[in-house]
């Protein structure tokens, strides 16, 4: 193997994976606790609507990144959607929406 081509294949190796749908980070995220609400268990949203899709704040996706549960990827993308790094922040969990 040639030097350029196991450089190739190390920096490959190092790239970081893409960020998972909307969906996908919001169910993993809801496995951490809320540190602005009391919604601390399992699959209980922040704000819960019959029509509109569940919304959880923005500290608990920090949370769900702290242990481990998201990547910093995910986290990265979930501040994009919302706009806003402040704790406080509502994100929806939109079934059909991508982030990437």
């Amino acid at each position: 193997m040639t030097r350029a081509v196991k450089a190739r294949a190390r920096r490959r190796r190092q790239m970081p994976a893409p960020a998972r749908s909307l969906h996908a980070i919001c169910e993993l995220a809801r496995l951490a606790a809320c540190g602005s609400c009391p919604a601390a268990g399992l699959d209980r949203p922040c704000v819960q609507s019959a029509t509109d899709p569940d919304g959880l704040h923005l500290a608990r996706f920090a949370e769900a990144s702290r242990r481990g549960l998201i990547t910093a990827a995910d986290l990265a993308a979930v501040i994009r959607a919302a706009g806003t790094a402040s704790a406080a922040a509502i994100v929806y969990d939109d079934t059909f929406e991508m982030i990437a």
